[in-house]
């Protein structure tokens, strides 16, 4: 997972990626994958790669640049390791009034915008 954006195409964040592995990356929605073949200096098309315009939903719903949960939202979507309702429920339970409503929102925006990237 990448959650800074400016590192696609400065840093080789697939190193020790196994071929197949999953990446997740806050990236914009409609990259090709030979775009990001190209920034990264690596052939992505070996790894199953999904984006979400994690940055861009944070600002929008939350009104700052924090991509954690959006991008949590994000791998339950391409990992499904637990229910997006029960991650609901842990949000509501740590923050409280307008803050876990927002993230709530957050998460589940980010949780339907997450796009697969492949030829």
């Amino acid at each position: 997972m990448v959650l800074d954006s400016s590192l696609v195409g400065s840093e080789n964040f697939v190193y020790g990626l196994k071929r197949g592995g999953v990446l997740l990356l806050n990236y914009v929605i409609g990259v090709s994958i030979r775009e990001l073949s190209n920034l990264v200096g690596v052939d992505l098309t070996q790894y199953k790669v999904f984006v979400v315009p994690a940055t861009d939903l944070a600002l929008k719903i939350l009104g700052r640049p924090i991509t954690n949960t959006s991008l949590l939202g994000a791998l339950l979507r391409v990992l499904p390791v637990v229910r997006l309702d029960v991650v609901e429920e842990v949000v509501m339970e740590r923050f409280k009034g307008l803050i876990a409503k927002k993230n709530v929102e957050l998460l589940k925006t980010s949780y339907g915008c997450v796009t697969h990237v492949g030829e």
